[in-house]
């Protein structure tokens, strides 16, 4: 897609407090129709959510509906490519390519971030404090998130790729470290109903090999 496809709705603004700054966020609205990855259609006029100047993309499918919020403290783009957030707030969040957040709180800030790409999807899950980096087709389901800061105001992260699956899980990230889970291939590669605390890897099949955790 090329050229402009919203505008800023000058008149329709609010004020939130994130970290104790203050961000001004304005209403976005549709100035072209187009079409989103899964196929809805974004009509002419149709009303968006509020962001950040900058926040979104003119380019490409992206789209931040009327019931979500994207936030950056630094004015940088943060939802690009073909990425969607539905009825979600992503406050220093990195949503590309054809990622998809929904009915979700993602929350990085400016030495933590989060990255969201491929077709990776987060679906009413939520992430304080930590920094994450979910890629390929990995999906979060219900989950959280989260790290405490160190004296130093040090947080943990959490990298998550292939294939993986997590429902109704708690990550919790240890200040400084990082927290790595990969479960690819057709088996074993959902995680349901745990408190993860360290790093889980899975062998990579090969041909017919079952997938094996480490």
């Amino acid at each position: 897609m090329t050229g402009k496809k919203f505008e800023y709705v000058k008149d329709d603004t609010k004020e939130v407090e994130i970290d104790g700054k203050y961000a001004l966020l304005t209403r976005i609205k549709a100035i072209k129709e187009f079409i989103l990855k899964d196929g809805i259609v974004v009509r002419k006029g149709e009303l968006g959510g509020y962001i950040t100047p900058h926040a979104l993309s003119q380019m490409d499918r992206c789209w931040v509906d009327e019931n979500s919020c994207a936030i950056s403290n630094n004015f940088r783009t943060i939802v690009f490519g073909d990425a969607t957030i539905y009825g979600s707030t992503i406050i220093n969040a990195s949503v590309s390519d054809e990622a998809t957040v929904s009915s979700s709180f993602i929350k990085g800030d400016d030495f933590c971030y989060v990255e969201i790409s491929g077709k990776a999807q987060i679906v009413k899950s939520a992430v304080y404090n930590a920094g994450l980096k979910l890629s390929g087709e990995a999906k979060l389901n219900r989950c959280e998130i989260l790290s405490n800061k160190s004296k130093f105001g040090i947080t943990g992260s959490v990298n998550i790729f292939g294939s993986s699956v997590l429902k109704d899980c708690k990550i919790l990230a240890q200040p400084g470290e990082v927290t790595t889970i990969l479960l690819a291939g057709q088996y074993n590669n959902t995680i349901e109903g745990q408190v993860i605390t360290e790093t889980l890897i899975n062998k990579i099949p090969r041909n017919n090999e079952k997938t094996r955790q480490l």
